[in-house]
């Protein structure tokens, strides 16, 4: 069960897979947002037909800059690069179990680094727009955009607009809300589901009956490729087929 994302760079995500498949080793990628029940809403009512054809979707998984804990989040050589590879990857693994066989076809992407320019030279956010087979465009937030004074981390919020209804969902958002006077700040105390324990779970014991599945090698691998074409966009500032 590998970290997401899979690897730093394609050639070394498919070096992993084609590893683990001479091996006969399993290979899956921590996805744990696909095990939240916001999100098996959403997919029940896309696999439903109640939402009708989804047209498009607007999503955002934004954060806090993580250097403090995790220097190396922003050494490119390190992790394969900024925002971008860091907050890419969990929606558009949503997306790909969302579309099915209708698999992504170009991505355009846009980058900067005009938050926290004087610490790190890796963008620090982002906007990325992929188009799929069926012709529905998603487009994915991937920006370090969360004050660092924020009482959250961050969080994944999705929008899907369908012929017949508009699906909205909130990952993290099983939260009492308040402000400490203590520290001064809003805070938020969780009460809903523990998702990496779901993953594992479902990793270790297979999934419950109707119930998700982990991610595999193989599907980690489409979401790094949709990562590696936003940079190859973003430098050339055109859409780039996959």
């Amino acid at each position: 069960l590998c970290e997401k994302p899979l690897a730093a760079s394609v050639t070394d995500g498919e070096a992993m897979v084609a590893a683990c498949r001479a091996a006969g080793v399993r290979l899956a990628v921590a996805y744990p947002v696909r095990f939240s029940p916001a999100y098996a809403a959403v997919q029940a009512a896309v696999a439903s037909g109640r939402a009708g054809r989804i047209l498009t979707v607007s999503g955002a998984n934004n954060g806090a800059m993580p250097t403090r804990a995790r220097r190396w989040f922003a050494e490119p050589e390190l992790s394969g690069g900024g925002a971008l590879m860091d907050h890419t990857v969990h929606i558009a693994d949503l997306l790909d179990d969302l579309f099915g066989e209708a698999r992504a076809v170009e991505v355009y992407a846009q980058t900067n680094n005009l938050l926290y320019a004087d610490e790190v030279a890796a963008e620090t956010g982002g906007l990325v727009s992929v188009t799929y087979a069926d012709g529905a465009v998603a487009t994915i937030d991937c920006s370090w955009s969360h004050p660092r004074s924020h009482h959250s981390w961050g969080g994944l919020e999705l929008t899907v607009v369908g012929e017949r209804a508009t699906l909205e969902m909130d990952a993290f958002d099983q939260k009492v809300h308040g402000f400490s006077e203590r520290q001064g700040r809003g805070t938020e105390v969780p009460f809903g589901v523990d998702l990496d324990e779901l993953m594992l779970r479902a990793f270790l014991f297979g999934p419950e009956e109707g119930g998700m599945t982990v991610a595999d090698g193989e599907g980690g691998l489409r979401g790094l490729r949709i990562v590696e074409a936003g940079y190859a966009s973003a430098r050339t500032g055109v859409p780039v087929a996959l």
